[in-house]
């Protein structure tokens, strides 16, 4: 079982990542890494980093519009928060990458909010007072 698994996951890592549509793309990878993590495949962790990486390198390549930046960046923020994997130095290197990402943003709304709603990734006070991420959008 794990093995088919493990394919079905490498092969939809592929088809997302060269998906033609970006905001498929990013969606497909984001939820791909959140499946995977909830179905507790050995290995995970270092593939949903490598993962997180991908998309970051997608999202600087491919998504030029200001509208599309910002949701692309809102929904790479709310999986990070919702995913607990990733080793601490693993998950503060894509926290500050979403933050750095957040801040270059050109609109200065969307920027503020943005930044706002990645300063949560940092939080590591008591989880009760957190919004959940369906409220940060």
């Amino acid at each position: 079982m794990s093995s088919s698994l493990r394919f079905v996951y490498f092969a939809s890592l592929s088809l997302s990542l060269t998906s033609l549509s970006l905001s498929l793309s990013l969606s497909l990878s984001l939820s791909l890494s959140f499946s995977f993590i909830s179905l507790s495949l050995s290995s995970v962790s270092h593939s949903t980093c490598s993962l997180f990486v991908k998309v970051f390198v997608k999202y600087e390549a491919d998504v030029a519009e200001s509208k599309a930046q910002f949701r692309a960046i809102n929904e790479i923020i709310a999986t990070l928060q919702t995913l607990a994997v990733f080793s601490e130095e693993s998950y503060d290197t894509l926290a500050t990458k979403a933050a750095v990402h957040s801040a270059k943003l050109l609109k200065k709304p969307d920027q503020c909010r943005a930044i706002y709603m990645s300063s949560y990734l940092f939080w590591t006070g008591d989880e009760s007072v957190m919004p959940p991420p369906h409220l940060l959008y």
